[in-house]
């Protein structure tokens, strides 16, 4: 598995970590000229929430 893949798997574990849902993986690999490979996107029950969720992404992508 190549690191950018590895990088976004880490990216939905941590989401999945704290119960982050509806997670969606764009794969922009085919488009030209785009700033990224992959775009991450998931839901959250409130503000809160979704920024435990950025935390945790963080921490997560960090250790392993």
């Amino acid at each position: 598995m190549d690191e950018t893949k590895e990088l976004v798997q880490k990216i939905v574990e941590g989401i999945q970590e704290k119960k982050g849902y509806k997670i969606i993986v764009a794969d922009l690999t085919k488009i030209g000229d785009t700033i990224c490979k992959y775009f991450v996107i998931c839901q959250g029950n409130s503000p809160s929430h979704v920024s435990a969720i950025t935390d945790e992404i963080r921490e997560y992508v960090k250790e392993k």
